[in-house]
């Protein structure tokens, strides 16, 4: 590995991909932000390729990425499997062959070092989708990837709204706010209505754009409407389990300790209430282990892990980079409303 030089952090999900460089201080150099880089979510091939290289271009402006960065860590939503890394591996060489050096892990594994920057600890990330990653004291990692056949995180909470508030207008299911929430939100008169739209062959897929309502359910949840508060908890209880099927992975189990950090939108925005109840769930199952939410974007994590990984002292540079972190982007954040 080169020494000296910067070093990058690339942090790609569902919704937005964000590169961050860092002097080996940890102090902020530059922020770069672009789309999708989920190659699961991509609306065309390479798109999500593309969407990678224009963060890691906006970050690094005019500078030479294999000439000035001295190592990147990538971690990108999609490697779920062997043949995913296999593929991003080829596409990083082809476009940067000369840089010095890089790494690559799911993008679960950004948000370990936002709560312990030594990098011991499970993940929890709840943004439009799910991540759950754990890296055990004696190395080993593990990501929980697709594993799991739930939806979960934004994408679990708009569709199970959308599905309790469809059911309560068909009267086969009790009444609930969510049906003037979600009938105000895309601006129509009825559920069926939402229906026709998100069905139709010329409107976006129905889990994208339910993902944005999100917030619609949380809010309902908070204020005291039932079935807000069933979906609520029903999500909270799915999150708890796959960080429990996580941890085992790397033989941590119910009521060993381990470091816990939650983050993405759903968990980080004040007053959640699935982090609320998460937490609840994981003090029962980890017993004394600490949880954090981390206020930081996950792409300080991934910066974090490129400076462990060039044999800097992340956690000094956690200071010095929380201390010069530009304002984030907000504008991709899908659980706002």
């Amino acid at each position: 590995m080169a020494e000296g030089g910067l070093v990058l952090g690339v942090d790609a999900g569902n919704t937005k991909t964000h590169a961050l460089l860092v002097e080996r201080d940890g102090s902020v150099v530059a922020w770069g932000s672009a789309g999708s880089g989920d190659i699961y979510a991509e609306a065309a091939p390479g798109e999500s390729e593309r969407q990678v290289r224009l963060a890691v271009e906006a970050a690094i402006g005019g500078a030479d990425l294999e000439g000035s960065v001295s190592h990147v860590a990538f971690r990108l939503a999609g490697i779920d499997w062997p043949e995913d890394e296999r593929h991003w591996r080829r596409v990083i060489e082809h476009d940067w062959p000369g840089l010095a050096s890089f790494s690559l892990l799911n993008d679960g594994f950004a948000g370990i070092r936002l709560g312990y920057p030594e990098g011991v600890g499970l993940a929890i990330t709840a943004g439009t989708g799910g991540a759950f990653a754990v890296r055990s004291a004696d190395g080993r990692e593990f990501c929980l990837g697709m594993r799991g056949p739930h939806q979960l995180a934004a994408k679990g909470l708009g569709i199970a709204g959308y599905q309790a508030a469809a059911l309560a207008e068909m009267g086969v299911a009790e009444p609930t706010v969510l049906v003037s929430a979600y009938t105000g939100f895309f601006g129509v008169a009825t559920i069926e209505e939402i229906v026709h739209m998100l069905t139709g062959r010329e409107h976006p897929p129905v889990n994208a754009t339910l993902a944005r309502c999100a917030r619609l359910v949380t809010d309902a949840a908070t204020a005291g409407d039932e079935v807000a508060m069933r979906i609520v908890g029903e999500q909270a209880e799915l999150l708890a389990r796959y960080a429990r099927a996580t941890a085992a992975r790397v033989g941590v189990e119910a009521g060993d300790r381990m470091p816990i950090v939650l983050g993405g939108s759903v968990l980080r925005a004040p007053g959640s209430p699935v982090a609320g109840r998460l937490r609840e769930l994981l003090a029962n199952d980890f017993c004394a282990s600490p949880i954090v939410t981390s206020d930081l974007p996950e792409v300080c994590g991934a910066a974090l892990d490129a400076l462990a990984e060039a044999g800097a002292d992340p956690a000094s540079a956690a200071v010095a980079m929380r201390a010069t972190l530009p304002a984030a982007p907000v504008d991709r954040d899908v659980f706002r409303v």
